[in-house]
């Protein structure tokens, strides 16, 4: 198995982001996706996805097949545990790693669960921008941080829409190889479902979702 490491350009095109991408190109090791409006000519070997992610439509174009890609995540304590690992292990020295939970998901097979955390019904997925549809949703939340006695927070300081439309718009699986990590000793996983509803349970009892 490969022990590449993937690299995610968003604006893959434009002055900064072309420069990185040629860049990681030469470097060894580099598997690039680059993500951008338009497809450059680079006549390098890279993964684009053609997506504006402020085009509405655009988003909407890609959602049901990132709806049923393979996707994976890592838990920040995960995260930080493999780093004081290879931080103290001689193994390790010198040597770069992927890290992530270890497992794969779909966000058709994760998506019921997390309804079911809220106990609302589910439904298909909506073609719209979470940047777009957001934007004027402040005063709503403000509504239920009062209704529900949360911490103070503002919307735009809890989530990143362009992130979310980023993330359920990837209509390509992503998959990163953790092989090599494990081959040198760090053997820690998370199951990816279970950390969500964790989460999600921490913020309830932290007040910041009702």
């Amino acid at each position: 198995m490969s022990n590449k490491r993937t690299a995610l350009v968003v604006g893959g095109a434009g002055v900064i982001g072309r420069n990185l991408v040629n860049y990681l190109v030469d470097q060894s090791g580099w598997e690039v996706i680059g993500l951008s409006r338009n497809k450059p000519e680079l006549g390098k070997k890279v993964r684009w996805s053609q997506i504006d992610l402020l085009d509405q439509s655009d988003v909407a174009a890609k959602i049901g097949e990132a709806y049923q890609a393979l996707a994976q995540v890592t838990d920040a304590t995960l995260h930080a545990e493999a780093s004081v690992w290879a931080a103290v292990t001689p193994s390790a020295k010198n040597e770069i790693f992927n890290v992530t939970n270890g497992d794969f998901f779909r966000w058709e097979q994760l998506w019921p669960k997390i309804d079911e955390f809220f106990d609302m019904p589910i439904a298909e997925p909506q073609t719209i921008s979470l940047v777009n549809w957001m934007a004027d949703k402040g005063p709503i939340w403000d509504a239920i941080v009062a209704k529900h006695r949360l911490q103070p927070h503002k919307l735009e300081a809890l989530a990143g829409w362009k992130f979310g439309d980023l993330v359920f718009g990837s209509d390509y699986d992503v998959m990163s190889d953790t092989t090599k990590i494990r081959q040198h000793g760090f053997q820690r996983v998370e199951a990816s479902d279970i950390m969500m509803i964790r989460l999600l349970k921490e913020f309830r009892e932290a007040a910041v979702i009702p």
